[in-house]
């Protein structure tokens, strides 16, 4: 073989272009990776670096297997006590509260998910004001948790009872049961089968939960779709736990407020604003067009107030005060601080309403 031969022999893989243009693509993703995880970090200590230093957002109650808020977590404003939930420090078991506890159970917009500062809260507007009234002394406990259904709302308020007496409860559902009807369903099989457990991606890998997030709608649906709102059986396991933590609740306070959940969109808005309102919960209902899942949310509604009066509690109807009006939303079901602040008064007037305090008149 002469040297020309040589000099005309193909290249090899390494030096090929599409080789190159393999290791450009892993050094861009590399690279928006890292800046993706600094970001995440610094804005709310999560992702691979909060992994890493054991401060990550949620971590496992070891007595009751609850997914809770880890008290390593911290950021200016956004303080977690040692019980894992987003409150002041509860008192010492046994230790006298010093006032009437006032407990909120719920998810993300009870946690305050958008809420910068803890006391930017409508739990924690509420009870400033409740004290600012000098009719006696109130304790704020918030136990919202995001991602909570009813269930885990359920054991929250079980575990919070066994550690502090609760005067007064209030129970906002949030939404999180609405996208259980969109969840992969198991399906039942008369013959037995090997199936190699499914591969899934770490959570921290944030590029692909951006990606992921961006396209959800380029990618057709695996689930089982509902093609109506459900109704009768479909709703059977939702009545269930909602009826288990009703009567959990009766069982650990004196008093009992049942909310109902309100949302940025409405069925009367265009199809348009209604799909842009609920952008942030479309990723997790995707087997809803807008009408079913406005038909699903007000099922669930209809519901809560229906088990409200069974169980002889008392029941707000938070979604016909705020329902489309954006101004007190910062996306399809959080808050915003305008709407932090209304829903407080009118939980502020709704307990006055029922003899529950007594507010002041002026001359």
């Amino acid at each position: 073989m002469t040297r020309s031969d040589h000099q005309h022999e193909p290249a090899g893989l390494v030096g090929s272009p599409p080789f190159k243009a393999l290791v450009l693509l892993l050094v861009l993703l590399l690279l928006a990776e890292s800046g993706l995880q600094v970001s995440k970090y610094a804005q709310s200590r999560q992702g691979l670096i909060a992994l890493l230093r054991g401060e990550t957002r949620f971590v496992t109650d070891e007595d009751s297997g609850l997914l809770i808020l880890n008290p390593r977590y911290s950021l200016p404003g956004f303080f977690v006590n040692s019980f894992g939930i987003r409150s002041d420090e509860l008192p010492q078991q046994g230790q006298d509260s010093q006032g009437k506890v006032l407990a909120f159970i719920g998810a993300s917009t009870v946690m305050g998910e958008v809420a910068t500062h803890n006391a930017d809260r409508f739990s924690e507007i509420l009870v400033r004001s409740l004290n600012d009234l000098g009719v006696g002394s109130f304790l704020h406990v918030n136990a919202g948790i995001a991602g909570f259904r009813l269930i885990d709302q359920k054991r929250m308020l079980d575990r919070l009872s066994r550690r502090i007496p609760i005067d007064m409860v209030f129970i906002y559902p949030g939404f999180n049961n609405v996208s259980d009807y969109c969840s992969p369903r198991p399906q039942k099989s008369k013959t037995a089968s090997f199936t190699v457990p499914a591969l899934s991606l770490p959570e921290w890998w944030l590029t692909w939960d951006a990606v992921r997030r961006r396209t959800g709608w380029l990618r057709p649906s695996t689930m089982p779709a509902v093609k109506a709102a459900p109704s009768g059986s479909d709703l059977e396991l939702f009545k269930t736990q909602l009826d288990a933590l009703l009567l959990s609740a009766r069982q650990s306070a004196k008093t009992v407020i049942v909310m109902s959940s309100a949302r940025s969109f409405v069925i009367e808005q265009p199809v348009g604003l209604q799909e842009e309102r609920a952008a942030s919960l479309r990723p997790f209902t995707s087997c809803f067009n807008m009408n079913e899942l406005n038909q699903t949310i007000d099922a669930h509604n209809a519901a809560i107030q229906a088990a409200a009066k069974q169980h002889g509690l008392m029941y707000m109807d938070a979604a016909a005060l705020m329902n489309g009006k954006t101004q007190y939303f910062e996306d399809a079901t959080h808050f915003s601080r305008s709407g932090e602040t209304f829903l407080a008064g009118a939980m502020k007037r709704f307990l006055s309403e029922q003899k529950l305090i007594q507010l002041k008149q002026h001359p």
